[in-house]
């Protein structure tokens, strides 16, 4: 220890630097793990990496947290996601779903285009990893705190669900 430290210490000025010390700590800023998260344009935010662009579910889109009645294979208990002829084409074969961190919590294969969809995906359809809708919102929540989900449609945009264990632009829920 330092003369001047040992001097401080044993004149009773102990107090005056413990204070000036516990006022420099109370000053400096959180810097913790959720708060990097949280702060918009960070590399710790996933999700702007993944979706630079971020658009809500427009109305040639449908979203449905369990399929429609008629369909009795593993399709019938996960996600749908269903695209109109107005709705833009979609060239994968397998979407990505993230939650709003950016954390992959779901993925849905390609079950078909045309029939009257201009394409028609499902969580429970190869490469779909078979999820409920109730069991992805779940994560996603885990996750963040919201069942907010972000489908990958192409190379840089995303669309949003509000909340994954509900349907969205269908009667058929």
């Amino acid at each position: 220890m330092g003369q001047p430290v040992r001097k401080l210490l044993s004149n009773g000025s102990w107090n005056l630097l413990g204070g000036l010390l516990l006022a420099a700590l109370m000053v400096i800023p959180d810097v913790s793990e959720a708060a990097r998260n949280k702060r918009p344009g960070t590399t710790r935010n996933k999700l702007r990496t993944v979706c630079s662009k971020i658009i809500d579910l427009p109305s040639t889109m449908i979203y449905k947290s369990i399929a429609s009645h008629h369909i009795t294979d593993a399709r019938a208990r996960s996600t749908s996601f269903i695209g109109t002829y107005a709705a833009p084409d979609i060239s994968s074969a397998c979407l990505q779903v993230y939650d709003g961190k950016g954390n992959l919590v779901h993925k849905m294969g390609l079950y078909q285009k045309g029939f009257g969809w201009r394409w028609r995906f499902y969580g429970g359809y190869p490469c779909g990893d078979f999820k409920t809708a109730a069991r992805v919102a779940a994560d996603a929540e885990a996750n963040t705190g919201s069942p907010a989900i972000y489908i990958k449609t192409s190379s840089s945009q995303c669309v949003k669900i509000v909340n994954a264990n509900r349907c969205y632009n269908s009667a058929g829920c």
